[in-house]
């Protein structure tokens, strides 16, 4: 899994499908669900990208740390 801010280069990772979200980085997106979902979906990478809301992206990056 990968969280970028949108300025970052991606590296994909070889061999797994790609699950991309690009928009506003802020809780109502509920982009922790997609997060917690990678637990089971382990043939997928999801990458976040875009600008971060109320320093959102902390919490996000947290919680992928944990998966």
């Amino acid at each position: 899994m990968a969280i970028f801010k949108n300025e970052k280069k991606i590296k994909i990772v070889p061999n797994k499908k790609i699950i991309l979200y690009i928009g506003r980085i802020n809780h109502k997106k509920n982009l922790e669900l997609a997060i917690n979902a990678m637990k089971i979906l382990e043939k997928y990478h999801l990458y976040i990208i875009g600008s971060d809301e109320d320093n959102y992206l902390k919490k996000l990056k947290r919680l992928a740390y944990d998966i």
